[in-house]
């Protein structure tokens, strides 16, 4: 004598098998996938580590740059100049002593009173 509950209950069983097995298997597509996109990205970010070190040095120096020139401006008593703004000793003041790459250079000098009548020569900082 067969039981049908005990028919009922396999056919039950075997389809909660083949869900669970094909739930796991894209769950574990998905894992896959996620780890694969995960070291992808790793690598772009090792590629792009030294350009990003770079950027932050060159930052640095920049500001370190701008530090120096505001230590040796001091507190609004100095003359800043750039390069191109120096003329050539003896000229007329059409052309720069300066050479084309170093014409962004900027200079300090100090200043003086401004209850001199004459112009002294510029002392270089």
């Amino acid at each position: 004598m067969s039981n049908p509950m005990r028919c009922h209950w396999r056919a039950k069983g075997g389809f909660a098998l083949i869900s669970t097995l094909s739930l796991m298997v894209l769950i574990v597509t998905l894992l896959v996938a996620l780890l694969s996109m995960s070291s992808v990205s790793l690598k772009d970010s090792a590629q792009h580590e030294p350009v990003l070190e770079a950027r932050a040095n060159a930052r640095l120096a920049l500001k370190m740059a701008i530090g120096e020139l505001q230590k040796e401006m001091g507190p609004d008593q100095r003359i800043s100049i750039t390069a191109d703004q120096r003329m050539l000793a003896g000229g007329d003041g059409s052309e720069s002593s300066s050479t084309l790459e170093k014409r962004h250079w900027t200079g300090v000098f100090d200043s003086w009173s401004s209850l001199n009548p004459t112009r002294p020569t510029p002392v270089f900082r």
